[in-house]
């Protein structure tokens, strides 16, 4: 784990993420930034692309805080979502049928 922050640390783009939203968001601004880093750490290894889109990291981030740890049907969800993405932009899936899989639950056993 020790080598994932160190990518994120020296990665400019993530560590700004980071920064803007724990200092702008009122519900991740009372998180330890300790604490944002490792939930973060578990996304980006997850789902690497995914982790660089502020608007799901926030949501991601403030469903951990709520909950107060990551659970692992959020883990299947975005490492399902980072799949179906890079499925998309390879054109092996369209963006349509990507959403209405992911919607829909394919994929998952107890959908």
């Amino acid at each position: 784990m020790h080598k994932v922050y160190n990518d994120i640390k020296n990665d400019y783009r993530r560590k700004a993420l980071l920064k803007d939203l724990h200092d702008n968001d009122p519900v991740l601004k009372e998180v330890p930034e300790d604490t944002i880093l490792e939930w973060y750490a578990t996304i980006y290894n997850f789902a690497p692309r995914l982790s660089l889109d502020k608007n799901a990291v926030r949501e991601l981030l403030q469903t951990f805080t709520r909950f107060g740890r990551v659970d692992l049907n959020t883990l299947q969800s975005i490492a399902k979502t980072e799949e179906s993405m890079a499925k998309a932009r390879s054109g092996e899936t369209g963006w349509g049928e990507m959403l209405y899989n992911l919607t829909s639950g394919y994929g998952n056993p107890r959908a």
